[in-house]
């Protein structure tokens, strides 16, 4: 009897990595409740569950739930479980956030470079420069707003070059008129 349970237990953990990698977490925690249940090691259990919980958490981050992120975070700090993790979770749901309300605002940016809007596009960077919260990717697109003014200011260096040049090399089209006698 004790072959077949360590036996199915095995299968069971197994399982429940499967389910773990695949990012069936709920599926993973039940398997791993009952692998417990069965006799698997309770501490290598419960670091396996407080992975779960946390990636449950980040799932929710990124599929943009931080009211539910949100939720699930005040739960765990309200049990007895480890609460280790919660820190740097409640970063990144706050990242996350950051990110989200930026993204409209670094759209508006983009369009303005591609206008060729850069004193707005740069008062805009600025703005956000100043600010406490600075979102992923700030730097990232100041530095392309440099790059379009230079590639700009080289555009209309070319153009008043070749300008001048066809000015010198053409000649004009009525040009003094000799007399003839």
């Amino acid at each position: 009897m004790q072959a077949l349970v360590a036996s199915a237990l095995s299968q069971l953990m197994t399982r429940a990595a499967d389910h773990r990698q695949s990012g069936q977490l709920d599926r993973a925690a039940s398997d791993y409740r009952l692998a417990e249940s069965w006799g698997a090691d309770p501490r290598e259990i419960r670091q396996v569950m407080l992975g779960l919980k946390a990636g449950r958490v980040r799932q929710l981050i990124a599929s943009g739930n931080f009211g539910q992120a949100e939720e699930a975070l005040l739960d765990w700090e309200l049990s007895e479980q480890d609460t280790s993790p919660i820190p740097r979770l409640y970063d990144d749901l706050k990242q996350a956030r950051l990110e989200k309300q930026w993204e409209p605002e670094r759209q508006k940016i983009l369009t303005l470079i591609g206008n060729k809007d850069f004193s707005q596009a740069r008062r805009a960077i600025q703005r956000r420069q100043n600010s406490t919260d600075q979102p992923r990717g700030l730097q990232k697109l100041s530095r392309r707003l440099t790059k379009a003014e230079q590639q700009e200011q080289q555009r209309v260096i070319a153009e008043k070059r070749e300008a001048e040049w066809q000015r010198i090399v053409q000649p004009p089209l009525f040009g003094p008129v000799s007399k003839l006698v």
